[in-house]
């Protein structure tokens, strides 16, 4: 996904605001590809945020490509964490023989972004 004009601040990059948007936007997209979105849908069941941290490590600038890679850190009784990478989109080799570093093959770590949340039926807190 790239940067897009209304994601951008008056000095060229990302709005710190815009991360938790595509963070989002990123989250439904996991949620559908996994086949909770259609579970959520029949239990009536809801994940509500109930906090956030995001961490900044290098500027998004507008028009930049960048990916977002989502995965499930943790589960207890009451809440879930979801931990978000934003990374640089690099240019995929099919060169298996060199050695590189991570970096390289994942591209640059540009933020990260940890989610709780909490699931909610009915306006009650249940166990995820």
């Amino acid at each position: 996904r790239p940067s897009v004009l209304w994601d951008v601040d008056y000095l060229g990059h990302m709005n710190n605001a815009s991360y938790l948007t595509h963070a989002e936007y990123a989250r439904w997209e996991w949620i559908a590809e996994n086949g909770a979105l259609k579970s959520m849908y029949n239990t009536g069941i809801n994940f509500v945020v109930t906090q956030s941290a995001v961490r900044f490590r290098k500027e998004i600038k507008l028009s930049q490509s960048f990916e977002i890679h989502s995965f499930l850190h943790a589960i207890d009784d009451r809440h879930l964490w979801m931990q978000q990478t934003f990374r640089s989109c690099i240019n995929k080799k099919d060169d298996n023989t060199s050695i590189v570093s991570k970096e390289e093959k994942e591209g640059r770590i540009l933020a990260q972004v940890l989610i709780q949340a909490a699931a909610v039926q009915n306006y009650k807190i249940v166990p995820p």
